[in-house]
């Protein structure tokens, strides 16, 4: 994973992808995007699937999030330990600290994945890029006037 998504939708797909190449064989994971008319519904619902046992995950996704984001994001009911997948453009290793602390999951467009499930019991941990391979130059700014 290491296309730069363009929407919070192509992210979704992109980490959707990934993350059935990694589940054991006969493990099924299905992507259902509208997954309610309620305001404080998640971006989308992942269901996976193992023999009989069956699951939700609540996807969070945002293209870019920074420090501050993430802040806001944590003291919020909408990351729900061990059952919502933030998924974002770039997460560096302090925010994924930060996530694993709290038991959120997480997956980023580089290839950084947690994801820790109980039923059923998954444990998938990956890493992906160190530094955000898109970070966009900032133009020097000076204290001179």
């Amino acid at each position: 994973m290491s296309n730069r998504p363009e929407s919070e939708s192509a992210l979704i797909s992109q980490v959707t992808q990934e993350l059935r190449r990694q589940l054991p064989a006969g493990w099924n994971l299905r992507l259902q995007r509208e997954p309610g008319k309620d305001t404080r519904r998640p971006d989308a619902v992942l269901e996976l699937r193992a023999g009989k046992e069956r699951t939700r995950i609540f996807v969070e996704a945002k293209l870019r999030l920074d420090p501050g984001q993430l802040r806001r994001l944590l003291s919020t009911a909408a990351l729900e330990p061990g059952r919502t997948l933030l998924v974002t453009g770039y997460l560096s290793r302090a925010a994924q600290s930060l996530l694993a602390e709290r038991g959120v999951n997480y997956a980023d467009a580089t290839g950084n994945v947690r994801l820790a499930l109980q039923k059923p019991a998954l444990f998938l941990r990956l890493e992906g890029a160190s530094k955000e391979p898109w970070r966009e130059p900032r133009p020097l700014r000076s204290l001179r006037g």
